[in-house]
């Protein structure tokens, strides 16, 4: 099993989630927005997985604590684009 992260090529903040999905003839498409910088791309025919990692699994060995570091960010708040600060 391989983890994927997904870095804004703007400001390179690792806070990005999929914000979109449109449908299109031959497939679907991802609207990525940045949670930092509001930066938004879409991305076509690729989908996104969850690790289920086991922690028995030598082959991934990071695999728990990059899951803990994700959940961890995911529970941080989140301020929308043009918001005050």
């Amino acid at each position: 099993m391989s983890i994927a992260v997904v870095f804004c090529i703007e400001c390179q903040s690792s806070s990005v989630d999929v914000l979109s999905w449109e449908r299109h003839p031959a497939h679907r498409i991802a609207v990525f927005r940045c949670h930092l910088c509001g930066h938004e791309a879409q991305v076509a025919g690729f989908t996104i997985g969850r690790p289920c990692p086991s922690p028995a699994d030598p082959a991934v060995p990071h695999v728990a604590r990059i899951v803990e570091l994700a959940q961890l960010d995911m529970a941080l708040p989140r301020e929308e684009k043009g918001a005050a600060a």
